[in-house]
C-alpha cells in the first residue's frame, strides 16, 4: 500500500497546552492512538515555550524544518541540545522530560516516533539523484525545491515542499531526481525485526 499526502491539505489539531499544532501525517496500524502505535510521523508547529508529552517505550526524533528552532532540555541535564540546523535529526526517548523554549518565533519540526519493542526508524536527507531499494514500511517528503519520484510498484509523481507519500507491507525500489538546485528530500525508513 501506497498512500500519498500534502500537508497543506492535513488538518491541524491544536495542542491542549496552546503552545502549538500537530498535522499527523501518518499513524500506524490503523486506528492507533497514542497509547498503542507502532509508529508516527508528524509535523509540528511549536508557537510558545513548554513541556514536550511524555511517550514512555518510544524512540523520538525531530528535525526542525523552518524558523530560528528550539532549545531542547531535560531536568537531570542528559539533554541539552539546541535544534537551530535545519534538516539535522535529534534522537531522544519519548519517556524524557523534555522543556522546549524558543530560540525567536515560530518553529516547524518533522517529528518521526517508533515503538521500540516493535520497530525503529532511520532517517535521512538527499540533494541529489537516488536510486533505493526501500523497507517493507517508510516516507519519503519534499523539503525545498522539487522532485521526481518514481517507485516501483504504483507510483510516478512530482512532489513539492511538504508533499509526499507513506507506505506499508511491501518492499519497493524507489528513484528520486531533484528539478532544481535547491531540492532536499526527507526519507524515513521503519526497520521491523523479521519474526
Amino acid at each position: 500500500m501506497i498512500q500519498r499526502f500534502d500537508l497543506a491539505g492535513i488538518p491541524a489539531s491544536p495542542w491542549k497546552n496552546g503552545g502549538g499544532e500537530t498535522r499527523e501525517i501518518v499513524c500506524r496500524p490503523a486506528g492507533s492512538g497514542s497509547e498503542n502505535f507502532a509508529w508516527r510521523v508528524s509535523v509540528a508547529r511549536i508557537n510558545s515555550d513548554g513541556p514536550f508529552s511524555l511517550f514512555p517505550g518510544v524512540d523520538r526524533v525531530i528535525t526542525l524544518l523552518e524558523g530560528k528552532g528550539i532549545s531542547l532540555k531535560s531536568p537531570d541535564g542528559d539533554i541539552d541540545h539546541i535544534l537551530d540546523r535545519p534538516l539535522i535529526p535529534f534522537a531522544f526517548p519519548g519517556e524524557a522530560a523534555i522543556r522546549a523554549e524558543m530560540l525567536g518565533g515560530e518553529s516547524l519540526d518533522f517529528n518521526v516516533m517508533t515503538r521500540r519493542s516493535v520497530c525503529a526508524a532511520e532517517f535521512e536527507t538527499t540533494r541529489r539523484m537516488l536510486f533505493r531499494r526501500l523497507p517493507s514500511a517508510g516516507l519519503v517528503m519534499a523539503g525545498p525545491g522539487k522532485w521526481k519520484a518514481d517507485v516501483t510498484p504504483g507510483l510516478n509523481c512530482e512532489l513539492e515542499n511538504g508533499q509526499g507519500f507513506w507506505w506499508e507491507g511491501e518492499t519497493a525500489v524507489g528513484k528520486f531526481e531533484p528539478l532544481n538546485n535547491n531540492s532536499v528530500l526527507i526519507i524515513v525508513k521503519i526497520l521491523i525485526p523479521e519474526t
